[in-house]
């Protein structure tokens, strides 16, 4: 008789499937519809094995943006007290559009999601959220230093009400680009 031997995989590693599979899942399915079962069943496990990882399915969709979040300030990394040449503000600022075009589905159902989010999850998408304001509008306090602080994050933040719409209507990168341009 043949058996097979299961690999127990790295925790890190697993997560990082699970996280795969989910935004597979929630694409194809939608977040409402996309159960724990069909991400283990996309992986290949059962979905109680998913609990191991994650408490809720909320736990997932929260854990992929703060990913995303971390990813776009990847994408614009710079060393410390540097700041983007002034001709590189708009490609910072396309960048980051490019980024949240690229996530424009699990935005859009965050957005919707969001009043529902536990306490927990909230300040981590808060605290995501907040992130990405700092560095922008630090950048944009760089380039336009006549602006205060505080009005540089209150562009940054109808820049991200404007994206999050636009996202909720599932605008192209063209037009989101266009409107934060124009």
């Amino acid at each position: 008789s043949s058996s097979t031997k299961r690999t127990r995989l790295a925790p890190d590693l697993r997560r990082a499937m699970i996280l795969d599979a989910a935004t597979e899942v929630f694409a194809e399915q939608g977040y409402e519809a996309g159960s724990i079962d069909a991400i283990g069943a996309r992986m290949g496990i059962s979905g109680p094995a998913i609990y191991r990882h994650f408490a809720r399915k909320q736990d997932i969709v929260v854990e992929l943006l703060v990913k995303a979040v971390d990813a776009a300030l990847a994408d614009v990394a710079i060393g410390p007290g540097e700041c983007v040449a002034v001709s590189g503000l708009n490609a910072f600022v396309a960048k980051m559009v490019g980024r949240v075009a690229a996530e424009q589905d699990m935005l859009a159902l965050l957005h919707a999601h969001m009043p529902d989010l536990d306490a927990d999850n909230r300040n981590r998408v808060v605290d995501a959220r907040d992130r990405l304001l700092e560095r922008w509008s630090g950048e944009t306090h760089r380039h336009r230093p006549e602006l205060d602080p505080d009005a540089c994050k209150m562009r940054v933040l109808a820049c991200f009400a404007t994206v999050g719409a636009l996202c909720a209507v599932e605008a192209s990168s063209e037009t989101i680009e266009r409107l934060l341009f124009a």
